[in-house]
């Protein structure tokens, strides 16, 4: 608890929070839902704010005293999150069809993981503590989470993980919610799908299920490079908590198999 910020229509302002000394100023394009996120480890000292061009986020590295530029995506920003230890940051935009993964040491993109095929407003991103998991809320009233290769997250990382495996961890436990909703899952190991009642608004769910979020990427090795859509790089949910009503936001608890709405 070292750093206060205040963030305004226009600027943002970084505040020593002992003295409330003014670190930083920093002028941002028109940000009326005061969007920001700041890296919860006390050793890394990072910020991200909107850019000054639309669509854009500007991630303040200040222990390596640099900046990175992120041109995320063409349409306004809706939400935008750090991951625990501010190496990656996810971001979607006003259409809400889209979450994107950038590396926030070089703004190179990393993963692009697809909510719907319809316009949602997204009401709020997050990465579970070890950043294997990340989980996005919206109006359609579901809660969808996908899971995260561990050589995305961390390349440099000799610990990897095997997603099937983890995915079924992730399964195995209960989720805790506010309200009344039913949950629909897939099972990577043997293709089945368990759930209440599925209404992804898209006509390649039942596909998604069967490849284990990889949607139908699969045919990228099937059709020429010219005949396959761009849409088919994004990954899909491999679990959704539905009939959630209202604005909702998520989060994950310290034990990374449980999802809080």
């Amino acid at each position: 608890r070292d750093r206060v910020v205040v963030v305004l229509e226009s600027k943002v302002f970084v505040y020593n929070f002992k003295d409330l000394k003014l670190i930083d100023q920093i002028t941002t394009v028109s940000n009326s839902k005061g969007l920001v996120s700041l890296c919860p480890e006390p050793k890394n000292n990072v910020l991200a704010v909107p850019g000054l061009a639309r669509g854009s986020i500007r991630i303040e590295l200040y222990d390596m005293k640099k900046a990175t530029l992120i041109k995320a995506h063409d349409a306004d920003l809706a939400q935008f999150a750090l991951n625990s230890d501010g190496s990656r940051i996810a971001s979607a935009s006003e259409k809400g069809t889209l979450i994107r993964l950038w590396n926030c040491h070089n703004g190179e993109p990393l993963k692009e993981l697809r909510r719907g095929m319809d316009r949602a407003e997204i009401y709020c991103i997050c990465f579970n503590q070890t950043s294997t998991f990340l989980a996005c809320s919206s109006d359609k009233g579901t809660v969808h989470i996908y899971s995260l290769s561990a050589n995305t997250i961390n390349p440099t990382s000799n610990n990897t993980t095997n997603p099937t495996a983890t995915s079924a961890k992730f399964r195995s436990e209960s989720f805790h919610e506010t309200s009344t909703t039913s949950i629909t899952t897939t099972n990577t190991a043997n293709n089945a799908t368990t759930s209440e009642h599925d209404s992804l608004s898209n006509p390649t769910s039942t596909t998604n299920k069967q490849m284990g979020g990889m949607g139908i990427t699969f045919l990228k090795g099937i059709l020429p490079v010219s005949m396959v859509p761009r849409y088919f790089d994004s990954e899909w949910s491999f679990a959704q908590v539905r009939g959630i009503e209202g604005k909702s936001i998520c989060a994950f608890s310290s034990r990374d198999a449980t999802s809080i709405v």
